[in-house]
């Protein structure tokens, strides 16, 4: 599997050169919202240093010019041709997989039914926890979140020093605040629960990488609930 090629045909129907458009890329399930909206692709690539990469396409970016979806494969490391066409050609492609599993896309970053957690790049949740869910947005969303050590490191190394210590157990807990002033089964006011997750998010961030935000707007409650997961 060398890419995704495009073979176009003379006025008889007869076969020309083929065209390569991008390296492998996979549609491995269709995307849409809970109300039947927010349409999109999920794609699977693995860029050029052999990761594997995946994304929910918006069905609605390849609508326009293509330009915004185009540049974002390509910054996210996908090989593809710059040849005039090669952009049309290669989301004639995307548009046209036929895949029968279906997944369930939100905007919105945190708790969804079924103890389920999304994040930009991924969803945690149980084993069996019924709808599948995946981040898809229009708008580029940075991703800051990142897995380091194990349960184990995290329980032996931080954890179990603050067990006695009233002052380090109140910083470890505001951490996982965040995620959990939304958890499923909680309730309060979103205003004010939007708010503590505003605060909270930053005490577990270095001061290069906590947020500023000077409103309550959708960009900063975005960011806010895609902090402290962990």
């Amino acid at each position: 599997d060398d890419g995704v090629w495009y073979v176009p045909r003379d006025t008889e129907g007869n076969r020309k050169k083929p065209i390569w458009l991008a390296a492998p890329l996979h549609i491995t399930a269709i995307s849409r919202a809970t109300d039947g909206n927010g349409w999109g692709f999920l794609s699977e690539f693995t860029d050029r240093d052999g990761r594997l990469k995946v994304w929910a396409i918006p069905a609605a970016a390849l609508g326009g010019d293509g330009a915004e979806w185009f540049a974002r494969l390509r910054d996210m490391g996908l090989r593809t041709s710059t040849t005039k066409g090669a952009r049309a050609l290669l989301a004639q492609y995307i548009d046209s997989r036929e895949v029968k599993e279906r997944i369930t896309s939100t905007d919105r970053t945190g708790w969804h039914d079924g103890g389920v957690f999304v994040t930009p790049s991924t969803t945690v949740g149980p084993e069996g926890a019924g709808r599948l869910y995946v981040f898809q947005s229009e708008s580029s969303v940075e991703d800051t979140l990142a897995a380091g050590g194990d349960f184990d490191a995290w329980r032996d190394g931080v954890a179990r020093r603050c067990a006695g210590n009233s002052r380090l157990s109140f910083v470890l807990s505001c951490a996982f605040a965040a995620p959990l002033s939304n958890a499923p089964g909680w309730t309060g006011s979103s205003t004010m629960s939007g708010a503590i997750r505003q605060l909270r998010a930053m005490p577990s961030w270095p001061p290069s990488r906590s947020p500023r935000w000077k409103a309550m707007s959708t960009r900063s409650w975005s960011a806010a609930s895609a902090r402290n997961v962990w």
